[in-house]
């Protein structure tokens, strides 16, 4: 419907203004704290700050803001998206780690402790 129309079934002086006029310290206007940290190094790691609506210097309910601006700045955000984590890949084992494994406790077997190893040499807890 166009505003003729609108002011024709509404009333001439219906329409609210589309502007307000005021000065810095009479309009609410919104303040933000610092980032925190990220969350993580790397991925969808997050990060987040607090936000309050200011109005003459006092801080006041967020509808004086969302009045003016129509939405509060974001709280939270995704930081070092860009940043590959790496991630292990555990597979099964060969058959020639197998065999090594076997072929090195035969020996220490059959000749002794020649090599002085243990279990954590191979990936063994």
């Amino acid at each position: 419907m166009s505003d003729r129309e609108c002011r024709r079934f509404l009333g001439e002086n219906s329409k609210p203004n589309e502007q307000q006029n005021c000065s810095i310290t009479e309009c609410p206007y919104w303040q933000t704290s610092s980032w925190s940290n990220c969350s993580g190094k790397c991925g969808l790691a997050t990060r987040d700050r607090r936000t309050w609506c200011l109005y003459n210097k006092l801080k006041v309910e967020d509808d004086y803001c969302l009045q003016m601006y129509n939405e509060k700045p974001s709280i939270i955000e995704i930081c070092n998206q860009e940043m590959y984590c790496p991630n292990w890949i555990i597979g099964i084992w060969s058959e020639v780690g197998l065999i090594w494994f076997l072929f090195i406790y035969c020996l220490n077997l059959v000749f002794g402790n020649m090599w002085n190893w243990n279990s954590k040499s191979f990936g063994f807890v």
